[in-house]
């Protein structure tokens, strides 16, 4: 069996302690239990019928036999075609894998872009990370009327006011907000409404005086549903960022008849954006995560998760890119994870910075600072890249988004920083692993040579800070305007195509 020490860069760890987190995204958000539904994949052992067969009629035999004839012929047309499909990709020395492991459900996003071309996900979540982010901090003083326009009548009544905790202390601040994970769970449209359900794992510090006693860091999971009316249009890449008013982006100040005070237009949640009509906490502690032990590796033997529609895709980014190179992305591949193992394994945020988006840096921002709190560091060493499979090609309003099946081997242990003694994991054993990495790019980019080390938009020596602004020319680097960034990680029990 397999193991992995609880967590490897990505952000997935569980908070209960049941799984681990990696620079690959992480096992489990749910503890022990996959939340996927672990090896569920493989078909959990049902049977075609489970009972004898005394008393079947000839005649039922017979149906039965030629139902079984159908079966197969069908499923050897089917895999056929299939194959024949596959063998048309170009560059046969990087050919897709034969056939699919299990085709994945319709995702909540693809669901979206049915509803309203225009949605990306990249954007949303980034847009609803930095939500989640603001309204923390804006409670902490109990005011959240600068973001009106986006939390229901009801959300703001319930936390337009001081919070209390068990000690009876008032809340004074709400400091250091980092978000573990933030995915889209489900899209559900009703009448004139549409929903997306946003689960978020994250920790946040609260400050109820100014000794050392009255502050408590919190670990919190929560559930976040979104809705706004249908027909309303995403926002763009440039305005992801604006929280004021859905009208103009002025700040919201006091109302007056909901109404903005800039351009006068009415202020009302889910007319014109997206606002968050519920909240759902499914655990809120006080400890950190668990990040020393073992826990087994799941699905590193199972066969590639491909898209039905990878070839047709392909085609299309071809059609639109002609200087795309599926040996020069895999590339581009290969040198993003090696940089983000080497910044992981050092706890260095501004190495994995320039590769990654708002999300996924947040994420890895989370347990490289929970790492530097418990005096951890989690190193990776002996790394080698076997494999590099496409499994998705999709494109959105603003993104072309493509996903890769990373087969890799690595030593991956856990040392204390005070002795760098090991503490978990192993100094000697090389473990194999397998992961999903999505990659986003504006659709008006084109592929670049420039040099890694340069500002792609100014050509300065690249140093952003951590909003992924350039410190020379204020471009925003990390949004994929101008190269491949990395913009999500899946475990294998947890991809699902």
């Amino acid at each position: 069996m397999k193991t992995a020490t609880i967590a490897r860069i990505g952000g997935g760890s569980s908070y209960s302690g049941g799984s681990h987190s990696s620079s690959g995204g992480g096992h489990s958000y749910s503890g022990s239990s996959h939340s996927s539904g672990g090896s569920s994949y493989r078909g959990g052992g049902s049977s075609y019928g489970g009972g004898s067969c005394d008393g079947v009629s000839f005649g039922q035999f017979v149906m039965a036999i030629l139902v079984v004839i159908a079966f197969v012929y069908i499923k050897q047309k089917m895999a056929g075609a299939l194959s024949r499909a596959l063998k048309q990709v170009p560059n046969p020395d990087h050919a897709f894998d034969e056939t699919p492991a299990r085709l994945g459900k319709h995702s909540p996003a693809s669901q979206m872009q049915k509803s309203d071309p225009t949605f990306s996900e990249t954007l949303f979540l980034d847009f609803a990370g930095l939500l989640y982010a603001r309204f923390h901090e804006a409670r902490g003083s109990g005011d959240i009327s600068m973001l009106a326009a986006y939390f229901s009548p009801e959300l703001q009544a319930r936390f337009g006011k001081v919070w209390v905790d068990r000690e009876k202390r008032a809340l004074k601040d709400i400091t250091g907000v980092v978000i573990g994970a933030c995915r889209i769970q489900a899209y559900k449209p009703w009448q004139e409404m549409e929903q997306l359900d946003v689960s978020f794992k994250a920790n946040y510090t609260a400050v109820f005086g100014q000794g050392s006693n009255d502050t408590q860091a919190y670990y919190v999971d929560e559930t976040w549903s979104f809705q706004r009316k249908k027909g309303v249009v995403s926002r763009t890449p440039e305005n992801v960022e604006r929280l004021g008013c859905p009208s103009c982006g002025s700040a919201i100040e006091n109302r007056n008849l909901g109404q903005c005070g800039s351009c006068g237009n009415p202020v009302t949640p889910g007319q014109g954006d997206w606002y968050v009509a519920t909240t759902r906490i499914g655990s809120l502690e006080t400890r950190g995560p668990l990040l020393v032990g073992n826990v087994p590796e799941v699905g590193t033997e199972w066969p590639t998760v491909i898209s039905p529609a990878l070839q047709t895709e392909l085609q299309r980014l071809l059609q639109r890119h002609p200087d795309f190179s599926l040996d020069k992305f895999k590339a581009k591949v290969r040198s993003v994870f090696m940089a983000l193992q080497e910044g992981w394994s050092n706890l260095d945020l501004k190495q994995l910075r320039p590769h990654e988006t708002d999300n996924i840096f947040q994420q890895h921002r989370f347990w490289i600072e929970e790492y530097r709190r418990q005096g951890l560091c989690n190193k990776m060493t002996n790394i080698v890249v076997q494999a590099i499979e496409y499994a998705k090609i999709t494109t959105d309003a603003y993104y072309d988004v493509v996903t890769v099946r990373i087969h890799a081997s690595m030593k991956d242990y856990t040392i204390r920083l005070s002795d760098h003694k090991p503490v978990a994991g192993s100094m000697n054993q090389t473990r194999p692993f397998t992961e999903y990495w999505t990659f986003v790019r504006s659709v008006a980019a084109k592929d670049t040579t420039s040099d890694a080390t340069q500002c792609p938009s100014c050509g300065a020596q690249l140093n952003i800070n951590q909003a992924g602004l350039c410190d020379y020319c204020r471009a925003k680097i990390t949004r994929g305007q101008f190269d491949w960034v990395l913009s999500r990680i899946d475990q294998d029990e947890e991809y699902l195509g």
